[in-house]
């Protein structure tokens, strides 16, 4: 079961992703620069999950 917490995060990587995005469509950042920070948004997410794990 999800929990309000584990909801947040998600809610929050999704809503990093979407901003991400749109600053490359809008040009402001260059693709290699979206995919470092969507890399950096992933590692984060997963770090939060590992430690609610363990």
């Amino acid at each position: 079961m999800i929990d309000n917490k584990e909801s947040n995060d998600l809610g929050m990587c999704v809503l990093l992703m979407l901003l991400n995005n749109k600053m490359f469509e809008n040009g402001m950042i260059s693709e290699s620069m979206r995919n470092k920070i969507s890399s950096e948004i992933n590692l984060d997410y997963q770090k939060a999950r590992t430690v609610k794990i363990w």
